[in-house]
């Protein structure tokens, strides 16, 4: 899969987010043009997947050009990840359905309003994202398009699982994700809205015990170690995902540094080039290993823990396999 990072701006304020620097996110977005941006899609070998993310996606401009080239070059799932508030309105999503957008991930995360709003620190927003994903399923009666949600889990929402699972499914939503809140950036910044990783896998094995085999197939829970992850039904335990990304060579090391030395594309607005980064080249710089570790089966396939998370509760609920 490749990652786009096209969203400058974000029309939420999500307490969790992890992309603390919006200044730095936009100054590095906006720096990358049109030329850039094909570049990218043109350079990336594969032509599985593209996933325009950062941000708020919807809120660039270009974001329907970038889609049409997407499917003019063959990709062939051209994914967004959005909060879904500009989605509502009926002709901007069937212009880009109509590009070639054919899954669309909308955050979402409570059933109601008061809730979802505190987390966004947005008044408005459930309503405007509910206004969304009808319009997206409304859509895709004419224009074939996966529609999935994604919910970050905190301390607040965790005990509301069942009922955000209840309302998207209700919905027609093809897939719900949940994922346990990363404390980096705002997430570390407001480390008390972090759950303990043993207490949210017992309200997801409680919510999994409650849902039929075809239920059991629409919900994935994401991110989360696989030591812990080995509590839950193997049906809902989400692949690790993984991407290539490219990131401007003066990110300021925001993005970990390059983890390969060729770079590729035009030089963007700032004057330089583009280097080649990937998931397991972040998380590695991002992420630690406890003691017990090099001991689990699992240990290849673990992107590892967060360190506040370890600052605040130690080691003990993480058991290697």
């Amino acid at each position: 899969m490749l990652h786009l990072l096209v969203g400058p701006t974000c029309n939420n304020n999500c307490s969790f987010c992890m992309e603390d620097d919006r200044v730095a996110r936009q100054r590095h977005v906006v720096a990358q043009g049109t030329d850039d941006l094909l570049a990218m899609m043109r350079a990336y070998p594969m032509r599985d997947e593209v996933l325009f993310t950062c941000g708020e996606p919807t809120l660039n401009p270009s974001l329907v050009d970038y889609v049409r080239a997407a499917k003019e070059l063959g990709f062939a799932t051209i994914g967004l990840i959005s909060n879904g508030r500009r989605l509502g309105y009926g002709s901007y999503a069937e212009g880009l359905l109509r590009a070639g957008l054919n899954r669309v991930h909308i955050s979402i995360h409570a059933h109601a309003a008061k809730l979802h709003d505190s987390l966004t620190r947005t008044p408005g927003s459930f309503v405007q994202t509910r206004a969304g994903l009808d319009t997206v399923l409304e859509l895709r009666r004419r224009y074939p398009c996966e529609v999935r949600t994604g919910t970050t889990l905190t301390a607040r929402n965790l005990m509301d699982a069942r009922a955000v699972f209840d309302l998207v499914i209700g919905l027609g939503v093809d897939l719900v994700v949940f994922n346990i809140l990363m404390p980096y950036g705002r997430g570390a910044e407001h480390f008390e809205l972090m759950p303990r990783y043993p207490q949210a896998v017992r309200v997801l094995r409680e919510l999994a015990s409650g849902l039929s085999a075809s239920e059991l197939l629409r919900l994935r829970v994401e991110d989360l170690a696989p030591c812990l992850a080995s509590g839950l039904p193997a049906a809902l335990q989400g692949a690790l995902e993984v991407y290539t990304q490219f990131e401007p060579l003066d990110s300021g090391g925001s993005m970990a540094g390059p983890s390969e030395s060729s770079t590729v594309g035009t030089p963007h607005a700032g004057g330089g080039a583009f280097y080649v980064t990937s998931r397991a080249h972040k998380e590695a710089a991002r992420r630690i290993f406890g003691p017990s570790c090099a001991r689990c089966r699992s240990r290849a396939a673990c992107s590892g823990v967060w360190p506040r998370y370890v600052e605040a509760f130690g080691w003990d609920d993480f058991v290697p396999l």
